[in-house]
């Protein structure tokens, strides 16, 4: 059985004298899903399971999913274990990171398997990438950039884009295995993990 969102107030210490000012504390209890997790927020120890769709391709975070959501987790040393398509349990502190939402500090880790498919890319167009599908493998069909020349190398770098139905931004790490190429003069199809 799973219990989220545990709220309890103390009224009195350990020793069983009576607090001036009673604290609220919540917890929870056993493995969420990566949806319920989010719901929980900043702040907040959770348990999750999901499959990993970038180990450590961006260096750090690795980002994993389940049916329900994406989930970021920041771990340097966590990230250089983990493989595509591995199967962990993580527990940690959901943080806020410049609007991302991750588990920092990981506090426990499972490696439950590995060789597992990595999820299909959810088909979105621009206009459908959102808080929703944050940390999730997406798929953006017929984007085409606004800039030319080869992708940066040695940074991390943003490049104005967009399909019909409307600008987005592609993020490439220094890490991609596409720094240093050709920008794309025609319509591409991008896969990538919503940040």
């Amino acid at each position: 059985m799973i219990f989220t969102h545990l709220l309890f107030k103390a009224s009195k210490t350990t020793a069983g004298n009576t607090m001036t000012t009673p604290e609220l504390f919540q917890f929870t209890v056993g493995v969420l899903t990566i949806a319920q997790a989010r719901t929980a927020g900043a702040g907040v120890n959770v348990r999750v399971r999901g499959t990993f769709t970038v180990a450590n391709e961006f260096a750090s975070p690795s980002y994993m999913q389940d049916t329900t959501g994406g989930l970021a987790v920041y771990n340097t040393k966590f990230s250089t274990s983990v493989r595509l398509g591995d199967i962990w349990e993580v527990a940690g502190v959901l943080s806020n990171y410049y609007g991302l939402l991750e588990m920092n500090p990981l506090t426990d880790s499972v490696k439950i398997s590995s060789g597992n498919p990595i999820p299909t890319p959810k088909l979105l167009h621009s206009s459908g990438l959102s808080e929703t599908e944050e940390s999730q493998l997406v798929r953006v069909n017929k984007v085409k950039f606004a800039s030319s020349g080869t992708f940066a190398t040695g940074v991390d770098s943003n490049y104005a884009a967009g399909d019909s139905y409307g600008p987005m931004t592609v993020y490439i790490s220094k890490y991609s295995n596409v720094i240093g190429s050709q920008i794309p003069t025609d319509s591409v199809n991008i896969i990538g993990v919503v940040e």
